[in-house]
């Protein structure tokens, strides 16, 4: 049978004090080994302390001079004492004449768990008491939010117009971008809600479907019965999704391989103003149904600008005229109503007249979509693209009235 030791600790608080009084003491009593920390008492975890708890086995007694060495918290005394007797450790403080290895030392120890309880269940108590009386007078617990409400106001409205990020928003506001989506969902999830009625009862929120295609949009049904959709398999918007106004971007093919085309085809797409312009180049010419996309391909803007491919080298670049990357420029500089013209490979010279509407369009309200890239939602005419080089599917444009020869 294993003899158990009594292994001692002693602490000091700063370097100028000397653990030889503490350690003479501990010594006098038997103590097998001695274990010395300089540091505050207020700590948990301190080296020595961890290096004695570790070494104590079954049976060992851990022997202190008094007890504020071993902590001045009397959570931390309780805690390291219910461990020890866990683990059949036995505790003894010389100075209050405590140990736990004799009936009296353990209705000492007893006593204090009590007390420390107590000091547990009046600390909740009072907290409870706090926050009740808080929530009386119309405080709430927590954070206060990043945004007041006349930022989420102010984002929501810089938001909707496109003009700027969601990142330079959050710096105009002095805030984080986490926390303008956080308040922008919460806006919408709110403004799905319903509003309170007259009576003061709750409305219930709207129940029809999103898209204007779907029978059940414009009203059929009740609140109580609400109308099934009938577009893609089921609305209606998703709880946060936040509504994003796109551009409304008509593309009409004009010309190619040396010929106009009468009537032009064309294609209208929806895009952000965050979206650069080669992405919009990438999505007119799968509109158009082109499968090689590695063709040169430019820009022209109603401000001089011309934009380029990303890849694209250019032997006789224009001097005259500011240049800039399809991929570095954003669909931000676009104005409603303002006209550019795109151009795809420079050897067939599919040049396209774009046109930019007059009004924006919120694609899950309109269409059902929220689309990440730009996308096309209506067309019209065939594409002239074929292997002959010589022939298309269109017509020309027709000659003037007065070049026509006279029929009959």
């Amino acid at each position: 049978m294993r003899v158990g030791h009594l292994l001692g600790y002693a602490r000091v608080s700063t370097t100028d004090q000397q653990p030889q009084l503490q350690g003479d003491e501990l010594t006098a009593v038997g103590c097998w080994k001695l274990y010395t920390d300089t540091a505050s008492g207020a700590l948990d975890r301190r080296p020595a302390l961890d290096a004695v708890l570790a070494d104590l086995r079954p049976g060992d007694t851990l022997v202190v001079w008094r007890l504020d060495r071993l902590g001045r918290s009397l959570r931390h005394l309780i805690e390291v004492m219910t461990e020890l007797d866990s683990r059949g450790v036995g505790f003894r403080s010389l100075r209050e004449s405590i140990d736990t290895t004799t009936p009296a030392g353990r209705l000492v120890f007893h006593l204090f768990a009590s007390l420390a309880q107590f000091e547990r269940e009046l600390i909740v108590e009072r907290t409870k008491a706090g926050l009740s009386a808080a929530r009386a007078r119309g405080r709430k617990g927590g954070r206060p939010p990043a945004l007041s409400a006349e930022q989420v106001v102010q984002a929501r409205r810089m938001y909707d117009e496109r003009e700027l990020t969601v990142e330079q928003i959050a710096k105009v506001l002095r805030g984080w971008r986490t926390s303008i989506y956080r308040a922008l969902r919460a806006q919408q999830t709110a403004a799905g809600a319903g509003t309170a009625t007259a009576a003061g009862v709750a409305a219930p929120p709207d129940v029809h479907c999103a898209d204007v295609r779907c029978a059940g949009r414009n009203g059929a049904g009740s609140p109580a019965a609400p109308p099934a959709c009938t577009f893609r398999g089921g609305c209606p918007r998703p709880v946060g999704v936040v509504s994003r106004t796109h551009l409304s971007v008509r593309v009409e093919l004009v010309s190619g391989r040396g010929e106009d085309f009468w009537p032009r085809p064309g294609r209208v797409l929806l895009a952000v103003r965050s979206m650069t312009f080669d992405a919009l180049a990438r999505a007119v010419d799968t509109a158009f149904g082109r499968w090689d996309l590695a063709h040169l391909h430019t820009f022209d803007l109603a401000d001089g600008m011309l934009l380029t491919g990303p890849g694209d080298a250019w032997e006789d670049e224009p001097q005259n005229r500011p240049v800039a990357r399809s991929d570095g420029v954003r669909l931000s500089r676009l104005a409603a109503g303002e006209q550019f013209s795109y151009t795809f490979d420079m050897g067939d010279d599919w040049t396209h007249l774009c046109t930019v509407g007059q009004s924006r369009v919120d694609p899950y309200e309109v269409y059902g979509l929220l689309p990440e890239v730009p996308v096309p939602v209506w067309g019209w005419g065939s594409c002239p693209i074929s292997t002959d080089a010589g022939s298309t599917t269109t017509r020309n444009r027709p000659a003037p009235a007065a070049a026509r020869p006279a029929a009959g």
